[in-house]
């Protein structure tokens, strides 16, 4: 009894084994709930020259961070950045990693991003998804001139939302240096042409020090 026993179990065990390998190459699929709901989502996202502020980047990346982890498969994700014009650095798609990484190297610009063509390529996008959930996230800091030329009087396609982050507060006292240049005079002298942006609207005075290695010219 104890060996048609064994012969029987080893029996049920090989056709258990050639079930599996059957349920392998025919690949199953059983919805989830998640699924069911799932969600699509494009990030626009401004880098103008505002974005690199002391805190803003980290500001807006904050408010993304719990959106964007609550992201699984099959929920889409796509990055759009606006400048200098409309680029997905990660077209709409469930890879979603290429996506979160994206979001860590946006490049940064310094001129004005403007909003309008970059949320109208992003509806286009959403509309071709068939997810349940579809949401723009503008990644920004809220400027006045980004929002210029925006049609209000437009809605978004049906069913897209559109969140945005949090509105900025303006920095004290920041700028940049972001175009320089240096040419040797025909006395044989060193002249620099430097352009300086401020974060604010205010007159602001600067004085730039240069140096060649550690002598001050």
């Amino acid at each position: 009894h104890r060996h048609r026993f064994r012969r029987w179990l080893t029996l049920l065990l090989r056709c258990l084994l050639i079930l599996l390998v059957v349920l392998a190459f025919r690949r199953p699929f059983w919805p989830l709930e998640h699924s069911e709901k799932n969600r699509a989502v494009v990030v626009v996202l401004d880098n103008s020259y505002s974005m690199q502020a002391e805190g803003r980047r980290a500001a807006v990346e904050a408010w993304l961070a719990p959106q964007i982890a609550a992201l699984r498969r099959p929920d889409q994700l796509g990055v759009l950045v606006l400048h200098p014009t409309p680029e997905w650095l990660a077209p709409l798609g469930e890879n979603l990693a290429a996506g979160r990484e994206a979001l860590k190297t946006f490049p940064q610009g310094y001129e004005t991003s403007h909003y309008r063509p970059g949320l109208e390529l992003a509806a286009a996008k959403l509309g071709l998804s068939s997810a349940k959930e579809k949401v723009i996230l503008v990644a920004g800091d809220e400027q006045r001139l980004g929002w210029n030329g925006v049609r209000f009087d437009r809605p978004l396609p049906p069913g897209i939302k559109l969140l945005a982050a949090p509105i900025a507060s303006p920095p004290k006292r920041q700028a940049a240096i972001v175009a320089l240049k240096a040419a040797r005079t025909a006395e044989g002298r060193v002249a620099f042409d430097v352009t300086v942006r401020g974060f604010t609207p205010l007159t602001d005075e600067r004085t730039l020090t240069f140096f060649s290695g550690e002598t001050r010219l």
